[in-house]
């Protein structure tokens, strides 16, 4: 039970955060309709509502990072054991339970690539702004937001891992290699 209500807290911040991604990225289509004196107003609180953003994706993983890797690692053993025991034992319950694991850590990470995804949509949406049109001053911040949307927005676990498709995969590697280990020393 304590797993649900892990992975549902995890999908609710990735998610919030891809929320807010959208949000930037529908105040930044709207400027285009704007007079200059209000595109200017737009795309400075669109730069502060950026940065808002990263930093709350930072602080996510500042707190979370580390809990979400042990999270994964256990979920990855418990993946393991169920694998073995519905190979062996033909359990319904244990069958069920596997495929709640799957569901649950597979939404985490596909809620992951959309934050990643989205966060790259950024800069395409500045990339359609007609932005070579501004003034200088306007394609400043029209800079300052495509420079910092380069770089991925991603929750991680851990160091190295970040919720991904690219993790899910990961995960079921691992549990399929353990799973074979168990099978070997049968």
């Amino acid at each position: 039970m304590c797993a649900i209500t892990a992975t549902c807290f995890i999908i609710a911040c990735i998610d919030l955060i891809t929320l807010k991604m959208q949000h930037l990225n529908e105040n930044l289509e709207s400027v285009k309709e704007l007079p200059q004196q209000q595109k200017k107003e737009k795309l400075v609180w669109c730069v502060n509502y950026h940065v808002h953003i990263i930093g709350l994706t930072e602080e996510y993983n500042n707190i979370f990072s580390n809990i979400n890797a042990v999270h994964f690692t256990l979920s990855a053993v418990v993946m393991v054991l169920l694998i073995h025991q519905v190979l062996h034992e033909m359990v319904l319950k244990q069958a069920v339970q596997l495929c709640g694991w799957f569901f649950i850590i597979g939404l985490s990470c596909h809620a992951g690539q959309k934050l990643i995804n989205e966060s790259f949509s950024v800069s395409q949406t500045l990339y359609f702004l007609d932005w070579y049109e501004y003034e200088s001053q306007l394609k400043y911040y029209i800079k300052i937001i495509m420079v910092r949307s380069q770089k991925e927005l991603s929750i991680t676990a851990g160091i190295l891992n970040q919720y991904s498709y690219q993790f899910f995969h990961r995960i079921l590697q691992g549990a399929y290699t353990y799973m074979t280990v168990l099978a070997r020393y049968k």
